[in-house]
């Protein structure tokens, strides 16, 4: 089992990369997705590319790959709320209030 701590150590020890921890969960991922199902959308080359930022290993993540749950708008990712009646949808534009 990855510990995010443990990677988020390794990172920050110099014994693994960003990249490298992006590798290891992407493998972990691709080991347990059959069966787990947690994905809708998985991005693994943009997370790989995001990884290679430099400075990455002082950061509070220290470049660790996140997951969201399918519940929230992104700008680059399509979302399904949680519901199949949702797949395929995409961030809905903000209001301009928000902005």
């Amino acid at each position: 089992m990855l510990s995010a701590l443990g990677l988020a150590r390794a990172i920050e020890d110099g014994e693994l990369t960003p990249a490298q921890a992006v590798d290891l969960c992407a493998e972990a991922i691709a080991q347990g997705e059959s069966e787990v199902g947690a994905f809708v959308t998985l991005d693994i080359e943009a997370t790989r590319k995001a990884a290679q930022t430099p400075g990455l290993k002082n950061k509070p993540l220290r470049g660790l790959p996140v997951a969201l749950k399918d519940i929230f708008d992104t700008a680059d990712m399509p979302t399904e709320y949680g519901s199949p009646i949702y797949a395929g949808t995409g961030p809905r534009p903000m209001p301009r209030w928000w902005r």
